[in-house]
């Protein structure tokens, strides 16, 4: 990133650290947050927003955490997972505890829960509560988040509306560049003797920008900043620079992966299965 955003001309140009200048408000917001929430509550069936991962931790009361297992008895595939996130999140559905056996989680005060990409589930809180989180991104679980996303921006059966509206309680419009972000470190940790990774998050990370309009929903954009304008928005310039510079990464790792298409190679195998670790030092030595 530091690279990417090294001014080339004017005042600071020759600057050897100039890191990234603005940020959209949400990516704080993402961060961390409190809740306050009243006895006898109830959070319907949904999954955390763009496909993060959450920590929440417990200050005060209680909390019942309910998970549905998906498995993938049911659901080995890409359309089989979407089909049962159907069942589970949408309005109109009646919910099937048999396919979809839901478990409990009781959270105490001091109790700490740390919760995957796309995991349906529904809260209860039987008392007065005070609980602090936030979510965050991992490069082991970003197939997860890619599968979240697309299937927020796909459309609800039968309606002309996205699932984001049923399926997710926010939105974050600050995914995107944390993701190029993501893309931009890679290269740092090819000379990390214990860093591995796999290969469908990495093909997760490469959809992310290669479609970018296929997991910008409706939502998301209402929230994006208004101008694209380069010469005028210092956001928009240093947006622009890290994205010419990720292109160069994707292209390496397409190639290092042996990879054309990402879309198809995606819908291969099962959904949650990373696949073996990949030659990661070799793509970029």
């Amino acid at each position: 990133m530091i690279d990417c955003n090294l001014p080339k001309e004017g005042a600071e140009k020759g600057k050897e650290f100039y890191g990234v200048q603005t940020m959209h408000g949400d990516a704080e917001r993402l961060w961390g947050w409190d809740l306050l929430t009243h006895g006898g509550f109830l959070t319907y069936p949904h999954h955390d927003a763009e496909g993060l991962c959450t920590y929440i931790m417990v200050l005060s009361g209680t909390k019942i955490w309910g998970y549905f297992n998906m498995g993938t008895h049911y659901t080995a595939t890409r359309k089989e997972l979407f089909s049962a996130w159907d069942d589970i999140l949408l309005f109109d559905q009646a919910m099937d505890s048999e396919k979809y056996p839901p478990g409990v989680v009781l959270l105490k005060k001091g109790n700490t829960l740390i919760q995957p990409p796309g995991a349906p589930h529904m809260v209860y809180t039987p008392q007065n509560s005070l609980t602090s989180g936030g979510h965050f991104l991992s490069y082991s679980t970003v197939h997860l988040t890619e599968l979240a996303v697309a299937y927020d921006c796909s459309k609800c059966p039968g309606v002309d509306g996205e699932q984001e509206l049923a399926a997710t309680n926010a939105a974050h419009p600050s995914l995107y560049r944390y993701i190029v972000w993501m893309i931009l470190m890679l290269p740092k940790f090819a000379s990390d003797q214990a860093k591995t990774l796999q290969p469908r998050p990495l093909l997760a990370l490469i959809a992310f920008l290669d479609n970018a309009e296929k997991y910008n929903s409706t939502e998301v954009m209402k929230q994006m900043p208004g101008t694209t304008d380069v010469q005028r928005d210092t956001m928009a310039w240093e947006v622009q620079a890290e994205i010419v510079k990720e292109k160069q990464i994707i292209a390496k790792l397409k190639n290092g992966l042996g990879v054309t298409d990402v879309a198809i190679t995606l819908e291969e195998g099962c959904w949650s299965d990373p696949w073996p670790a990949c030659n990661f030092k070799k793509i970029f030595k």
